[in-house]
């Protein structure tokens, strides 16, 4: 498995990507990464049968981004995007933006950051 995090500048949130995780992996990489266990219930971290999911913790304010495998692939690309779209809302409504013609150019420049954040990490030798 990969983890590595990415940032949601400007603003004060960071999500941990994971790639390949199980459960299990992700709950021991949470501990050692941010020093607290996630305090979530065990189906929003049921990865079965999915190719990706987006999870967030409200009280203890960490995100993940679970990946089942890394995007290689037409199929696997669209699938980081469908999870990245639900991390900036999820960013954005944090920050009190919500989705509108208005906020439209920050939503698509923030998809694009954590795309490029994805991409670059994953091109990473470790």
């Amino acid at each position: 498995p990969k983890f590595f995090p990415i940032t949601c500048r400007p603003y004060p949130y960071d999500i941990l990507t994971c790639i390949g995780a199980s459960k299990e992996q992700v709950l021991r990489e949470v501990k050692r990464a941010y020093g607290s266990a996630l305090s979530t219930s065990d189906e929003q971290l049921d990865f079965k049968g999915k190719e990706g999911k987006f999870v967030f913790c409200l009280d203890n304010n960490l995100a993940i981004l679970w990946l089942k495998r890394p995007p290689l692939d037409f199929s696997s690309i669209g699938t980081m995007s469908h999870e990245i779209f639900h991390a900036v809302v999820w960013c954005m409504d944090r920050c009190g933006v919500k989705y509108a013609e208005a906020s439209e150019e920050a939503f698509a420049y923030m998809i694009e950051s954590l795309t490029v954040q994805v991409l670059h990490n994953l091109k990473k030798k470790d």
